[in-house]
């Protein structure tokens, strides 16, 4: 894939996030305590030390991180959680009025 001005294609942003892609899954709980998945930005790397521990939070946040905390698009994801959930409410409410 080719870069257009002003954007980047998903290998450039693999390598300018250390090898990790955009996203990833997060299960949480939710009503009822159903499990469910969100979708996250990866911000961070896994990096750990000698002792397999994590690196600090500042050594991990990769440079497309960074741009994507200073500018809020890590709240864009939710907004996809948001439609999901409301997508499922409304085809339940469809089916059980039917």
């Amino acid at each position: 894939m080719y870069a257009r001005e002003g954007m980047l294609c998903p290998e450039q942003v693999i390598e300018a996030n250390k090898g990790a892609w955009a996203f990833f899954f997060q299960e949480r709980p939710g009503k009822d305590a159903k499990v469910f998945k969100i979708i996250k930005f990866k911000t961070m790397t896994d990096e750990r030390d000698e002792k397999g521990e994590l690196l600090p939070d500042e050594l991990r946040l990769t440079k497309v991180g960074r741009f994507v905390r200073s500018t809020s698009i890590d709240e864009l994801p939710q907004l996809i959680n948001v439609l999901n959930t409301f997508l499922q409410i409304h085809v339940k409410l469809y089916k059980s009025y039917r």
